[in-house]
């Protein structure tokens, strides 16, 4: 960069805290860019953060925007004042911020507008294992939980031994802690029982004689509970490598070589990532492409796509060379199957529109096969569940997953994921009307797979001899036994006649297989 983009804040309506919880946001955010930016005051500003929050503040605005090119202005405006801009980031109400991460990634498009045109460097290394990261694959190897503190940020609790850490604010709050070298964090061990009294008790106090009278007025005052939430470690070890990577790359990776997104986890199809992210997620998972050649096909900058590409690397979610191009071939020669095949049932329906549900019970891969089918990162409901089933998984869907498999405008299938969690039972059934086909997905690991497969046959009785079904055994890979002898038998037993087969929901040769168990019946 050759020049350094000093920006100042207008923020005419904020409050002296508002104004203090601004700019303590875009330092945070600033500081995850690594260099090139400092606030700055008005008379040596080239760039202006405007913040609107009141009819005043949009007056103002009018006013700047005569004076001032819009290209070096940057707009955050609540969506009841909301503004056109060059540059714009919206929140939700008044009195709010977007997050550290939403102006991270506007602040980088903005840089990259002012780099000179051609400059190209070679991008710079870091080890992640230098920074908060470290500490958390520590805990991992070594099961011990620990308390993180920071003074810039909440402290995080960390129980390895339940995959999960306890945090009582919004995770991108801890972006100073992920952006800081591990020796200055200050890390104490305890026992995950010392974790768990911390983080999720209810206190009551001591006047018994409320309890005793049922005075529920002064019972219900009396209650603190400890307002801390549980997340999958795997999340915070994508967002602090996200944050730490500054628009550096993985110490051996490369910015010249074709990589691919194998498959999208949980925790980035959360609404608070996929805003940010579904753009280069969904190109990525489609395309084989340098990171180079994804920045400029989503128009996204080095800072968002480096970023990504090292927070999915360590996950061990990326492919890259050879082996994402021979993905990406299996992935056109499934498709290509795939459309072959629905060509036919298409021909036998009017609108040439096919409805197939993806059924089974948390945890069964229902939302990963139809990220791995779709044309599109499905539009979810994942929310972060219950402590019961957070121990399986971080997030699970609570409506439904909604993906497209889009052939040709005449020719299209719909997929509709179901609710794993039994209690939105109901809205499986709803999601069967008009159904042409199910695909009823069974994770053996279960405790009492036979079970499962019981339980959901029971609960779709009233719609299976009307649509086609394919049952996919799923995790067979981590459990020792994985005959299908045991769910043909059951089936047998019960009089019933359906294909079954082992099923990987992140591979689209292994899913074509079962769709083709569908369209076999017909």
């Amino acid at each position: 960069m050759s020049k350094t983009l000093r920006l100042t804040v207008i923020a005419n309506s904020a409050s002296d805290t508002e104004l203090a919880a601004i700019k303590n946001t875009l330092a945070s955010a600033i500081a995850c860019l690594g260099q090139g930016w400092e606030l700055a005051p008005s008379t040596k500003a080239n760039l202006a953060f405007v913040w609107i929050n009141s009819a005043a503040d949009a007056n103002a605005f009018q006013v700047l925007r005569e004076k001032f090119p819009l290209e070096r202005v940057i707009v955050a405006a609540s969506s009841e004042f909301s503004e056109p801009s060059v540059w714009t980031l919206t929140f939700a109400k008044q009195h709010t911020m977007p997050s550290i991460l939403s102006i991270a990634n506007l602040l980088s498009r903005v840089q990259a507008h002012f780099e000179p045109e051609g400059q190209t460097v070679e991008p710079a290394t870091f080890n992640p294992a230098d920074y908060f990261y470290g500490i958390v694959q520590q805990a991992l190897e070594d099961k011990i939980a620990r308390i993180c503190k920071h003074p810039s940020c909440p402290d995080v609790y960390l129980l390895p031994s339940e995959n999960a850490f306890y945090l009582n604010s919004p995770i991108d709050q801890l972006a100073p802690l992920a952006l800081t070298k591990r020796e200055a964090i200050t890390v104490t061990e305890v026992d995950g029982q010392q974790v768990l009294e911390t983080v999720s008790y209810v206190k009551f106090s001591s006047r018994l004689s409320s309890y005793l009278s049922l005075d529920e007025d002064n019972l219900f005052n009396d209650i603190n509970v400890k307002k801390y939430k549980r997340f999958s470690i795997n999340e915070l070890l994508w967002f602090a490598v996200l944050m730490a990577s500054q628009g550096r790359l993985l110490a051996g990776g490369s910015h010249a070589t074709p990589v691919l997104l194998k498959q999208l986890p949980e925790y980035l199809r959360l609404d608070y990532y996929g805003k940010e992210f579904k753009t280069i997620a969904d190109c990525m998972n489609a395309n084989a492409l340098t990171l180079a050649e994804t920045s400029a096909k989503t128009e996204r900058s080095w800072f968002e796509v480096a970023g990504f590409y090292n927070a999915c690397s360590v996950m061990e979610l990326i492919e890259s060379g050879a082996a994402a191009d021979r993905i990406v071939a299996s992935k056109t020669a499934a498709r290509n199957t795939l459309e072959n095949m629905f060509a036919k049932i298409g021909q036998n329906l009017a609108t040439g529109r096919i409805k197939i549900v993806v059924a089974g019970s948390v945890g069964s891969g229902k939302t990963t096969a139809i990220a791995t089918l779709s044309d599109f990162s499905p539009i979810t409901t994942e929310t972060r569940p219950s402590d019961t089933v957070t121990r399986k998984k971080s997030t699970t869907t609570v409506a439904m997953d909604y993906g497209e498999i889009r052939f040709n405008e005449h020719l299209k299938v719909f997929l509709y994921g179901t609710p794993g969690q039994r209690r939105f039972d109901f809205m499986s059934q709803l999601l069967c009307q008009n159904a042409w086909g199910m695909l009823l997905l069974i994770d053996n690991t279960e405790q009492d797979p036979i079970g499962e497969l019981a339980y959901y046959l029971n609960l779709f009785e009233k719609f299976i001899d009307k649509i086609q079904l394919a049952i996919g055994i799923t995790h067979c890979d981590e459990t020792d036994t994985s005959d299908l002898g045991k769910y043909l038998e059951y089936l047998n037993q019960q009089g019933l006649s359906f294909p079954v087969m082992q099923v990987d929901a992140r591979e689209p040769s292994s899913l074509t297989h079962l769709l083709a168990c569908l369209v076999e019946k017909t």
